[in-house]
C-alpha cells in the first residue's frame, strides 16, 4: 500500500511540490526493498517452478518495471536539487529528464498492470487461487468450470470478492491515468 500510494504521490508532481517529490522519490527504493523481501518467495517459485505462459508474463512486468523504476531513480538522483545537492552531482540536461520522466510514466503504467495480475495474490495473503490456510490450492479440474480461476473466486467471502474486484478496478484506471 506505501509503495501505490508513494507512486501516486509521486506522479502529482505539481501538487506535492519538487522538494517533496525527491524525499517520497528517496523512500521509493526502500518501499521496494521491503516489498522484494515480503515476496521472495515469488522469486523462488518462479526460478524453480514450472514456466507457464502467465508466469512468465508476470515476469517480464516485473524486470520491466524495475528496470524504469531504477531508471527514474538514477536521472532523479543526478537531477536532485534539493536532497542531495551536497552530493556535488547535479545536472541539468534535457536528456536526463526525459529519460526520468519516460521511466516515471512507464513505471507508473507498468505498476498498474503489475498491481492487476498480482491484485488477488495480495488478497489472498500469498495463497494461490483463493484457498484458505490450510486449503489445498484447486486443481486444474476443478477451477476449469464456470470459466477461468481468476474469473471465480471460490472460498472467499463478499467482502474479499469485492476488495479484489476494486483492485483490479483501481490497477486498470492507474494504468489507464
Amino acid at each position: 500500500a506505501a509503495m501505490i500510494v508513494g507512486l501516486l504521490l509521486l506522479m502529482a508532481y505539481a501538487l506535492v511540490g519538487e522538494a517533496n517529490h525527491e524525499w517520497i522519490g528517496l523512500l521509493m527504493p526502500v518501499f521496494l526493498a521491503v516489498h522484494i523481501v515480503l515476496n521472495a518467495r515469488w522469486f523462488r517459485a518462479v526460478i524453480r517452478g514450472r514456466k507457464t505462459p502467465l508466469a512468465m508474463a508476470n515476469l517480464l512486468v516485473a524486470v520491466l518495471l524495475l528496470v524504469c523504476l531504477a531508471a527514474a531513480a538514477g536521472s532523479g538522483i543526478v537531477q536532485s536539487r534539493y536532497l542531495l545537492e551536497g552530493l556535488s552531482i547535479h545536472r541539468e540536461a534535457a536528456w536526463l529528464e526525459m529519460l526520468h520522466m519516460l521511466a516515471g510514466y512507464w513505471g507508473f503504467v507498468l505498476a498498474g498492470v503489475h498491481c492487476g495480475m498480482n491484485a488477488r495474490r495480495a488478497f489472498a495473503g500469498g495463497r494461490r487461487r483463493g484457498a484458505r490456510a490450510g486449503e489445498r490450492p484447486l486443481s486444474s479440474a476443478a477451477g476449469s468450470s464456470n470459466g477461468p480461476w481468476w474469473w471465480k473466486m471460490p472460498n472467499t467471502s463478499p467482502a474479499r470478492r469485492f476488495g479484489a474486484w476494486a483492485a483490479r478496478i483501481v490497477a486498470v484506471a492507474v494504468a489507464c491515468y
